[in-house]
């Protein structure tokens, strides 16, 4: 009984909280019941404080309709769990079995590199791949047996492959160097090579003999590019030699002729052995 009407008056000022509780106590939604339970205990709290008839908490927290719906969603929770753990645990058997077969394809391949078979190297490699598409080894190995090849292209499309798998592999910029190298891209070669320094900078002295191999590549394909320009213009001015002979060997033409055409002739003679010449001494001084 409660000992006043004011007591009694709160009391009933609460019912409409109450079977709104309850309402949400019912709810499948967990959240809802959930906050339906904090917000019980408030209410019973407010209770408690003027009005001294005990009510039973555990009565409420203990709904029937309520702990059902909780202890279902903590057992799927639990199965859910499992059902993911099972899954994770058959990937990783599967992934291990992949690992191994594409490992002992690398390995066939590093032996067929290893006597210069680089065709036969790439077929294995391709095979590794084929299995473990993520496999990094397996994409900068076949990137140096491209470069062998002369592949170049193929060996830098390996070499962006091998980095999507491992940010940082330096095996991938030293080959994409090389391949570069190879194409005569010296900007993009210097790049590669430079970006090794970034990744690890106690790698001084190997950058360095990369680097220097890039400017020596460079300036002996500049060298050679000049002197066949060079060569190019020689022989173009030498064929006028053999058209002004063969007119020489005309018996209709005039003595004036043949002196105009000897006159000619002489600083055509003179101008091709010049840079003949020239072209002979500085690949001599290379």
């Amino acid at each position: 009984m409660m000992e006043n009407a004011d007591d009694f008056q709160r009391f009933l000022n609460n019912v409409d909280k109450i079977g709104q509780l309850l309402e949400d106590f019912r709810s499948s939604d967990v959240g809802v019941q959930q906050q339906a339970v904090a917000k019980a205990d408030s209410v019973i709290a407010t209770l408690e404080k003027p009005c001294r008839t005990n009510i039973n908490k555990t009565t409420v927290n203990t709904n029937p309709l309520l702990q059902p719906s909780l202890a279902s969603h903590n057992e799927s929770r639990e199965h859910f769990k499992k059902i993911m753990e099972r899954d994770a645990e058959e990937r990783r058997i599967k992934r291990m079995a992949k690992l191994k077969e594409s490992t002992a394809l690398k390995d066939k391949g590093n032996e067929a590199y290893a006597q210069e078979d680089y065709e036969t190297a790439v077929k294995y490699y391709s095979d590794g791949l084929a299995v473990l598409r993520d496999m990094q080894p397996l994409y900068t190995n076949r990137a140096q047996a491209f470069i062998k090849l002369k592949r170049y292209k193929e060996a830098i499309s390996d070499c962006e492959w091998a980095l999507k798998c491992n940010e940082r592999c330096i095996k991938a910029y030293v080959h994409m160097g090389k391949a570069y190298l190879g194409l005569k891209k010296y900007n993009e070669a210097k790049s590669c090579f430079e970006k090794i320094q970034e990744l690890e900078p106690g790698k001084g002295n190997m950058i360095k003999e990369y680097l220097d191999l890039v400017d020596l590549e460079e300036k002996t394909d500049s060298q050679e590019r000049k002197a066949r320009q060079e060569l190019e213009k020689g022989e173009r001015k030498a064929t006028a030699v053999p058209q002004l002979l063969e007119k020489l060997s005309r018996p209709s033409q005039m003595p004036l002729y043949y002196c105009g055409v000897l006159e000619s002739l002489s600083p055509a003679v003179t101008d091709y052995s010049k840079p003949v010449s020239e072209v002979q001494d500085r690949l001599s001084s290379d």
